[in-house]
């Protein structure tokens, strides 16, 4: 399996932005973002799926707990990942506790591509 990951940039409000990326049992990565998913940030988070799931195929877990906001280039991030783990037979799993997020996610049809869960726990399980 891949090593742990951190990637960390700043934001354009000075706020650091991290994408943590671990293995979990019995196969499968779990990413954590903390900071806003937007048109700097997404870039980064899509490098980090687009490396996963060239490396293997398993199931990716993106935990959005520490988001406060996202932007199109987040969404955009998702659909992409979702497509090529499509055709791959991996699952994308997006923890989205923020009713803003969700929100978000509803409006645009992506909640009916994605599996949405509230919780890291309830992701897990659905593995």
């Amino acid at each position: 399996m891949l090593p742990e990951w951190v990637v960390s940039d700043i934001a354009n409000e000075g706020v650091p932005v991290e994408i943590h990326v671990e293995p979990i049992q019995p196969e499968g990565y779990l990413v954590r973002l903390k900071g806003d998913l937007d048109l700097r940030t997404a870039g980064k988070l899509q490098q980090a799926l687009d490396d996963l799931m060239s490396a293997v195929s398993v199931p990716i877990i993106v935990n959005l707990t520490e988001v406060p906001f996202m932007d199109s280039t987040g969404i955009a991030a998702f659909l992409r990942t979702r497509q090529a783990n499509h055709h791959s037979g991996s699952r994308l799993i997006v923890v989205t506790p923020s009713r803003d997020l969700h929100r978000v996610l509803q409006i645009t049809g992506v909640s009916d591509m994605l599996t949405l869960v509230g919780t890291e726990g309830e992701a897990l399980a659905a593995l």
